[in-house]
């Protein structure tokens, strides 16, 4: 069977492009339910671009930004945010032990781990004794709170400018370790677009603008990350 991509395919040179596009398109539209809580695609890009903004005052340009989390509200808003911040995302499964994390993060080298208020304290350790200078905590209040309502708020101004190059490193995923440690696999941001136009072929009768995507997969995970943050926003 041959596969064809259908010719009302977009084309974007990043997912950014193309959140940059629906919000402008359908603003009011819901783009992520979890739980009782919920985002249009207008409040998805403000909250990833007051995230973005957050982690450029830090200094992510061409580094790596560890999201060590489980599936919540924030975990693609800070994803898309550290892109947009044109940063080199690495997903990782919080709920590894020690010995299994290090050596990923020794591999990521990140300058910026990004995680839950209840995987704090363990990750701050972690972060300390290999020095690794930021851990932000998502979903925090209070003082330097980083809640989605504080990121909306900064982020009215859209998506920080110019956006990544097709070329440019987007993310890292880490293969299954069956023959070792876990390595870092490299992805463009190209080749995430390419994942997305594949999936449009073979899901061709899928209606853009209308389908709804339920996603349970781990979005730490390549198979849940591009099925839950990527491809319903493409």
């Amino acid at each position: 069977m041959k596969l064809t991509i259908p010719t009302d395919a977009p084309n974007y040179p990043t997912i950014l492009h193309a959140l940059q596009d629906v919000a402008r398109r359908t603003p009011d539209r819901p783009a992520l339910i979890c739980e009782d809580r919920s985002l249009t695609f207008a409040q998805h890009r403000d909250a990833i671009s007051g995230f973005a903004r957050r982690l450029q005052k830090i200094g992510v340009e061409g580094e790596r930004v560890a999201i060590v989390m489980t599936n919540c509200l924030e975990m693609p808003v800070c994803i898309l945010g550290a892109m947009a911040a044109r940063a080199y995302v690495a997903p990782m499964n919080p709920n590894y032990s020690d010995s299994e994390l290090t050596p990923l993060l020794k591999d990521t080298t990140p300058k910026v781990i990004v995680t839950l208020p209840e995987f704090y304290a363990r990750l701050s350790k972690v972060a300390t004794a290999m020095g690794i200078p930021h851990v932000v905590v998502a979903g925090e209040v209070g003082e330097g709170s980083n809640t989605i309502a504080s990121w909306i708020s900064e982020g009215s101004e859209g998506l920080p400018q110019p956006l990544p190059n097709a070329d440019d490193y987007a993310m890292m995923f880490f293969t299954g370790g069956t023959t070792g440690l876990p390595k870092g696999a490299e992805h463009r941001h190209r080749h995430i677009m390419a994942f997305c136009r594949l999936e449009a072929a073979f899901f061709s009768t899928l209606e853009y603008d209308k389908e709804v995507s339920l996603s349970v997969a781990p979005m730490f995970h390549i198979f849940g990350h591009h099925h839950a943050v990527i491809h319903p926003l493409y």
